[in-house]
């Protein structure tokens, strides 16, 4: 939609944030948004900004632009207690460290 208006910001910002999308954090936001009841929300917000973007009704979408947004930072501040904390770390076995090989000194051929 953005980059339909010729408004390059939300644009950078949109292609910055899908490149962080294979990163942990984004696959527990990931997780928690990906309930049936939360995206038919949104999906249902998206299909009414599109509407109004369709009908030429700009104060329309902006309106439903800013109640989709308020709706999904009010959820992501609910839930981010428990989506901000990492997730645990595998111990692995200390790798054991090889020494040099220390074996017999070669002697020249004897004169």
């Amino acid at each position: 939609m953005a980059e339909a208006g010729g408004n390059t910001a939300p644009v950078l910002m949109t292609n910055v944030l899908w490149d962080l999308r294979d990163g942990s954090l984004h696959r527990r936001i990931e997780k928690h948004f990906s309930t049936h009841a939360l995206r038919d929300r949104s999906n249902r917000d998206h299909e009414d900004i599109l509407g109004a973007i369709r009908k030429h009704d700009s104060p329309g979408a902006a309106n439903l632009m800013r109640r989709n947004l308020t709706r999904v930072e009010r959820e992501l501040s609910r839930a981010w207690p428990t989506i901000a904390k990492p997730a645990p770390v595998e111990k692995k076995a200390p790798v054991r460290q090889r020494r040099p090989h220390q074996g017999v000194a070669r002697r020249g051929p004897s004169a």
